[in-house]
């Protein structure tokens, strides 16, 4: 089987035939990739933001930064994720997509929306 090779970070992984399956490159992988990122941008009127934010807050306020930013019209709830291992990144970010989605629900039903 012929074998390609990627870079990450200096260090080469190689990629067989068909992917990048093989439990040597996810180990690769493992050891090249230390921190993973990322941001949720909702963008709405400021007192939505404001609710918005005051419904994750509780969640678990050590794993994630937020902020409300004023742009022209509106506002953006900005909510930044950051975590060593992308698993954990991404179930944090599920909690807080699922908690938006029911707050903003809940606001839209009383809005009459």
């Amino acid at each position: 089987m012929e074998q390609a090779s990627r870079t990450w970070g200096g260090e080469k992984a190689f990629l067989h035939e068909g992917g990048d399956r093989s439990s040597e490159n996810r180990d690769a992988a493992r050891g090249i990739v230390g921190r993973a990122e990322t941001e949720i941008v909702w963008s709405g009127s400021p007192e939505k933001a404001r609710a918005l934010l005051a419904a994750v807050s509780p969640d678990d306020p050590d794993s994630f930064e937020a902020e409300i930013v004023e742009i022209e019209g509106g506002a953006e709830l900005r909510i930044r994720v950051v975590g060593e291992h992308l698993k954990t990144v991404r179930s944090t970010v599920d909690d807080l997509l699922a908690c938006l989605a029911a707050a903003e629900s809940s606001l839209d039903v009383n809005d009459g929306a």
